[in-house]
């Protein structure tokens, strides 16, 4: 499944688009537009303030599941009726670099099932959690304004 997003979505919009719960996060985070979500990297995320990796994978899963409605794979492979069936192996050889993976890159993958999102957020979680990019005394950002910010001014910390 190909899934080409040509507009972007406005916070009015977001609960068209995700549960309310998710919505409240991206508001209170200052997401305006779903394109500025799904372009972040999921270390990126993993480093908001209000978000720990309980809730990272909550947005991804939420996003998962309302970009890609057809979700019979993942229910059959709940029920045991199918294996996995998504090349995890070809997928790694494109993103060997867990750092620079994106939410895009996890949730827009053609015939990507959840369990496979699972799989692979469990590894990047990880890793990010080894990687100097986490501190467990402070996020790098405090919203998507702030992650913008510092991104043009090429993610140093203040």
């Amino acid at each position: 499944m190909n899934v080409e997003l040509n507009a972007f979505v406005v916070i009015d919009d977001w609960q068209a688009v995700v549960n309310r719960t998710v919505a409240n996060y991206f508001d209170s985070l200052g997401f305006e537009h779903l394109d500025q979500i799904l372009d972040m990297r999921v270390f990126d995320l993993l480093n908001m303030n209000l978000l720990d990796a309980v809730r990272v994978e909550e947005i991804i899963v939420c996003l998962y599941r309302s970009l890609n409605p057809n979700i019979t794979v993942d229910e059959a492979m709940y029920c045991g009726a199918m294996n996995q069936c998504f090349d995890y192996t070809g997928w790694r050889k494109i993103h060997r670099q867990l750092e620079k993976i994106t939410v895009r890159d996890l949730v827009l993958t053609e015939n990507i099932n959840l369990r496979a999102i699972q799989h692979f957020y469990d590894a990047i979680r990880k890793k990010f959690f080894k990687s100097k990019e986490y501190d467990w005394c402070e996020y790098r950002y405090t919203n998507y304004q702030d992650y913008a910010e510092k991104r043009t001014a090429g993610g140093k910390r203040k």
